[in-house]
C-alpha cells in the first residue's frame, strides 16, 4: 500500500505496489506547481552559489590546519581555526578519573 512522503505530500508507491501512471501524473503536477510559485531557476542559482560560497570558506579553513603534536587532540582557536590543543588522550582520563574519584561525574 503506498504512502506518502513528508513535506509534498508524493505519492511513495510500496515495493509490493505496482506501477500507477495516475500516480506518477499527481507527482509531477505537484513538483510543476511548486515549480510555478518561486522555485524557479534563479533560486536553484542562488543556492549553489551560497554553498560554493561555503566551499571556499571551509577550503579555506581546511588550509590553516596546524599539525598536532603526535597523540595530541585537536582544538580550535578563537576563530575557528584548527590548532594542536596540547592535550594527550590519556590526560583526559586522568582529569575523568580524578573527578570521579571526587564523585563530581557520572
Amino acid at each position: 500500500m503506498s504512502t506518502e512522503t513528508n513535506n509534498l505530500k508524493l505519492i511513495r508507491p510500496a515495493g509490493s505496489d505496482f506501477y500507477d501512471i495516475e500516480d506518477f501524473n499527481q507527482n509531477a503536477d505537484k513538483i510543476d506547481a511548486l515549480a510555478g510559485e518561486g522555485y524557479s531557476g534563479e533560486t536553484v542559482k542562488g543556492n549553489a552559489d551560497a554553498i560554493e560560497t561555503l566551499q571556499g570558506e571551509v577550503d579555506t579553513k581546511a588550509t590553516k590546519a596546524v599539525p598536532a603534536a603526535a597523540g595530541n587532540l585537536a582544538g580550535l582557536d578563537a576563530t575557528g581555526n584548527p590548532q594542536d590543543s596540547g592535550i594527550a588522550p590519556a590526560l583526559v582520563g586522568r582529569v575523568y578519573t580524578s573527578l570521579a574519584s571526587m564523585g563530581l561525574s557520572d
